[in-house]
């Protein structure tokens, strides 16, 4: 009996582990010391100046958990430099029309990480003249967006549009961005995820559709207008990415560059393309997958 005892008394001793994680019954926690952090928790209430939670590093960044937090982002420009992460999905219906805060200006681009968490962000409504649209309306070098998730955005503007992206230069990262039943209208320069790229490495993501997506031509003599991207230039990758039920609709006189990945595509490297169930209302340069295709590209 003394050993059976002892035995039990031995087996009721917490557990410890190799990466210093213990388990005792149905609790689990990390030792000081240990590598692994906790998960951090977003204050969705908070209206602090670090939204809610982090500090906006890599390592660390600012947590997203609120229609709020994610509004603020467009006001605080001197954190457009760091890393933000979205924790919950978000309706942004719950904001008047034309009030959302695009991130990014023309002389202060974003130059972060922005990480969607895989969570989805819906519902936006937006129409203007004479401003780039885009979740992130500006992005500059050394950008990285990644598992983005946009539904049911409608923009409307003269100029560059994108849902996600509206006008990127210097290099942008774009991983697992994608976007469903969309309606755009805008200028030159106009696609489902990014309206106008500079240099840009894509991978993953694209077109879904349960209604459809349509983007199309604010007026006449208007070009470049794509499922994913409206118009790229410079040095690009797109892998992966998939564009399904969309209509590109450019029939105002002498509009042209009009595809179901991309209008216009310069210096482009093409691999894993799928396009499927695409309408397209062209006068001219209309093509399945690119619209116009120039500089040293390969599909």
């Amino acid at each position: 009996m003394k050993k059976i005892n002892t035995l039990l008394s031995v087996l009721s001793m917490p557990i410890f582990l190799s990466s210093c994680t213990w388990i005792y019954g149905s609790i689990k926690r990390t030792e000081v010391g240990s590598s692994q952090k906790p998960a951090a928790t977003c204050d969705s209430n908070s209206d602090g100046n670090n939204y809610g939670g982090g500090s906006g590093t890599v390592a660390e960044p600012f947590l997203i958990c609120s229609v709020n937090h994610l509004n603020k982002i467009g006001l605080n420009s001197s954190d457009w430099s760091k890393a933000f992460l979205l924790t919950s999905d978000l309706d942004l219906g719950l904001l008047p029309a034309n009030s959302f805060n695009m991130i990014g200006t023309s002389g202060t681009r974003f130059t972060g990480v922005f990480d969607g968490g895989s969570k989805t962000i819906s519902n936006l409504s937006y129409s203007t003249t004479g401003q780039v649209l885009g979740l992130i309306a500006y992005a500059g070098a050394g950008a990285v967006v990644k598992d983005v998730s946009i539904k049911n955005f409608t923009l409307s503007t003269d100029t560059f549009a994108g849902s996600i992206v509206g006008h990127a230069t210097g290099g942008l990262t774009a991983t697992n961005l994608s976007a469903k039943d969309i309606d755009i209208t805008c200028g030159s320069g106009c696609g489902g995820i990014i309206g106008y790229a500079n240099g840009v490495t894509a991978s993953g993501g694209g077109l879904t559709a349960t209604v459809g997506n349509r983007i199309s031509a604010d007026t006449d003599f208007r070009s470049n207008f794509g499922g994913f991207i409206g118009q790229a230039v410079g040095t690009n990758s797109f892998s992966n990415v998939n564009v399904n039920d969309v209509e590109l609709n450019s029939s105002y006189r002498t509009a042209s560059n009009v595809g179901g990945l991309a209008g216009q595509l310069e210096g482009s490297t093409l691999n894993q393309i799928s396009v499927t169930a695409l309408g397209i209302n062209s006068t001219s340069a209309a093509g399945g997958l690119v619209g116009s295709l120039g500089g040293t590209s390969s599909v």
